[in-house]
């Protein structure tokens, strides 16, 4: 005996790909989850088929604005692309264009609102189906006025998944990071001592030179410590 239900979605994905993508998105906004039923029976293939379709679904999800239960969409949608659509999606040619959901969603998640935490899921989800290493960095290369604008809301979120994921970090943006005159000293404290950043980046001369009074004061403070504690590991130990 057919599936009843099984056999109606597929029917309705099949005849109506579009509407039936409608619904999904529906459900980005309003946390249903009828959307699992249809990526489950084909809607992932139908959308990957059709560029209009995949275009409406990151217009929807990542380029006119951010849903609020979006990220499950995104994440689901990306794990299950052929690995062909995937490295299509991620290749270097198609990371350049300016309309690329990734470049709005770093846009968007360099703001420290409601939407731009959403839109900093959305930008992990993109790193872990893909977006690493080179590719990462000449995205942020690209778009470094984005950290500069980051660092200038205290958006310790941010650089945090950024820098975790961006090694080497480029100078460039270590600077953005001490230049800052109001957050500059939180920030680079954070990083330091949660280990995303070593201090001996920031003391660099190439990005010492340009920290902001209060940043320069506390690297040089904590340059000091530094120095200090394997001194009094070695008179402890004699």
């Amino acid at each position: 005996m057919p599936n009843a239900p099984s056999d109606m979605l597929n029917y309705f994905i099949q005849t109506s790909p579009g509407g039936s993508l409608e619904v999904a998105l529906a459900c980005a906004a309003d946390g249903q989850p009828h959307w699992q039923a249809l990526f489950e029976h084909g809607l992932i293939g139908a959308v990957a088929d059709d560029p209009r379709l995949e275009r409406r679904l990151f217009n929807h999800l990542c380029i006119d604005a951010v849903q609020i239960h979006g990220n499950p969409l995104l994440k689901a949608y990306l794990a299950r692309l052929s690995p062909k659509h995937g490295d299509r999606i991620f290749s270097d040619s198609a990371l350049q264009d300016k309309n690329h959901p990734v470049n709005h969603v770093f846009s968007k998640a360099a703001f420290t609102t409601p939407g731009g935490a959403l839109a900093r899921e959305l930008l992990a989800t993109f790193i872990a189906a893909g977006l690493q290493g080179k590719k990462l960095h000449a995205l942020a290369m690209r778009r470094h006025k984005d950290v500069q604008r980051a660092c200038s809301f205290g958006n310790q979120a941010f650089l945090d998944l950024l820098f975790e994921h961006l090694q080497p970090i480029p100078t460039k943006l270590l600077i953005y990071v001490v230049a800052d005159d109001t957050h500059s000293s939180t920030l680079l404290a954070n990083l330091i001592v949660a280990g995303a950043v070593p201090l001996t980046d920031f003391t660099n001369p190439k990005v010492h030179r340009f920290a902001s009074i209060k940043a320069f004061s506390l690297l040089d403070a904590m340059s000091a410590r530094a120095t200090r504690e394997p001194e009094r590991l070695t008179f402890a130990g004699k």
